[in-house]
């Protein structure tokens, strides 16, 4: 009989708890509510330009083309504003052989875009597989 009671009450507190957050969630009971109502809606962030966009034909940028490594782009370029490596999720997967299969470094140009460079996991070469015309580009 004990078994059942206790059974019975911890059922109570869930379906109480449950209940709780539905009732949060769906607005209701909330002080916080009508403030946030009231509230002056914020303007959108002005929205970036898709990636794949292509450079402006007087850019420096629109010089650069798929393929070329990191020397030719830096010949082209200049030295980039900032610099990452990341390691690609398709690193880990066994049979695998595309350019983008290892490390990437990705080269940002402040006002410029970026251009992304991928690793070969298997032949070790560096070639450019992405460029990203954004001149929003902040460079870091």
């Amino acid at each position: 009989m004990r078994k059942f009671a206790s059974i019975v009450l911890v059922a109570a507190l869930a379906a109480l708890g449950l209940s709780a957050c539905a009732n949060r969630s769906a607005g209701g009971g909330s002080a916080a509510a009508p403030a946030q109502q009231s509230a002056p809606a914020q303007q959108p962030a002005a929205a970036k330009p898709a990636k794949g966009v292509p450079a402006p034909a007087g850019s420096k940028l629109a010089k650069v083309q798929m393929d070329m490594s990191q020397e030719q782009v830096r010949e082209i370029m200049g030295a980039p504003t900032a610099e990452k490596s990341y390691v690609t999720a398709k690193r880990f997967i066994p049979y695998y052989y595309g350019a983008d299969a290892g490390q990437n470094t990705e080269w940002d140009y402040k006002g410029v875009g970026r251009v992304i460079f991928g690793l070969h996991k298997y032949t070790g070469k560096t070639r450019v597989i992405r460029i990203d015309y954004d001149p929003t580009e902040d460079g870091q």
